[in-house]
């Protein structure tokens, strides 16, 4: 960081670095499923040749909403998606969380799938010493049911389709 106490900012120009992430897949979450958090998507940086550097994010997904019943049913699909990053690979730290949230009703008797996307932005300046930073993108499962008066019911979310990318800029 030594060589930027003595840059003067005002004849300068701002350096940039774009980094595409890498997806991972998909994960099918279900009532009955083992619903573990899934890592959908990540995304390394090394601005440690940049000034004081301001990271933005940007992330999206696709979610596959499908419901199936015999007789009318309501369901509903609650997704938590948690960005983290990681710096030179200590513990990572929690940066924000954003909900998916998806109610269907089906009133008659069959199957209805809709798949929708999601996603956020999030900015931070950094401040950790050596800028090599993982962020990387949790989805953990709140809910996902459905009631049917018969019981004959699916309900089922797949996340997919995970997208990161990293713009920094410095300040």
């Amino acid at each position: 960081m030594e060589h930027c106490d003595v840059i003067d900012y005002s004849i300068r120009e701002k350096k940039t670095l774009l980094e595409c992430g890498e997806g991972n897949g998909s994960r099918t979450f279900t009532p009955l499923s083992n619903n573990q958090p899934f890592q959908i998507a990540n995304v390394t940086i090394d601005a440690s040749k940049l000034c004081h550097p301001i990271v933005n994010i940007e992330f999206s997904s696709a979610v596959k909403f499908e419901i199936a019943s015999e007789m009318g049913v309501s369901g509903i699909v609650r997704l938590r998606y948690e960005l983290f990053s990681s710096c030179d690979g200590r513990e990572p730290l929690s940066l924000g969380v954003w909900l998916f949230q998806k109610l269907t009703t089906l009133s008659v008797g069959g199957t209805r799938s809709e798949t929708t996307s999601f996603g956020f932005d999030f900015c931070e300046c950094l401040t950790c010493c050596s800028r090599c930073i993982e962020y990387f993108v949790l989805v953990n499962p709140i809910q996902v049911e459905a009631t049917s008066p018969s019981g004959a019911n699916e309900v089922k979310a797949t996340t997919s389709n995970g997208r990161m990318a990293a713009l920094v800029q410095e300040k």
